[in-house]
């Protein structure tokens, strides 16, 4: 699975069991949540916000407050039907954070699932070769910059196309180059 800032899935078994423990605790019987085995996989780094897949299949984003609640009410939490929904959730709420159109085209899904590291370079770089479309999204001139150019790392990638971003996301918080700083280790 993959996750959109600024989210992050958890992997450390000590920080899951303490998570879960925690819902546990702060869950009052009248809760909707209370008494439902639920298996946490993603933690927010913006808030205490942490998800949790519930029996089901379902997930709850949860506001954890570290505290024993004395009502049914607390902690708050957003309910999604599925993964995928979750998913869908996060992104939409990450290209808000930086000022993104959320109606992107397949390359610019793919762009910046690149830059932050959900697609290989090597998996990109024939995208790109393959890709019959892309031409004319590009333009001749951009398109020729790009298949010239070094696919060792997203950053790279991001240097060639960093004018044709900021052109076509005017709005944007970030240009392409920073946000490949900020989320990529190539």
């Amino acid at each position: 699975m993959k996750t959109y800032p600024p989210w992050y899935l958890l992997t450390d078994k000590k920080r899951i069991r303490f998570f879960e423990e925690e819902l546990a605790r702060e869950l009052h019987p009248s809760h909707r949540l209370y008494g439902l085995k639920a298996k946490c996989f993603a933690k927010s780094d913006s808030n205490d916000d942490v998800a949790f897949e519930f029996e089901g299949g379902y997930i709850a984003v949860v506001h954890l407050t570290y505290s024993v609640e004395s009502s049914g009410g607390f902690p708050g939490y957003e309910k999604f039907q599925s993964s995928e929904s979750w998913l869908v959730n996060i992104k939409v709420n990450f290209l808000t954070m930086l000022n993104i159109n959320s109606e992107l085209t397949e390359f610019e899904c793919l762009l910046l699932d690149l830059i932050l590291g959900h697609v290989n370079i090597k998996d990109f770089e024939l995208y790109v070769y393959e890709a019959n479309h892309l031409e004319s999204e590009l333009g001749s001139d951009l398109y020729l910059d790009l298949i010239s150019s070094d696919f060792k790392s997203s950053y790279s990638v991001a240097n060639v196309l960093n004018e044709w971003y900021k052109n076509i996301n005017q709005n944007s918080a970030r240009d392409l180059r920073g946000l490949a700083r900020e989320y990529t280790k190539s």
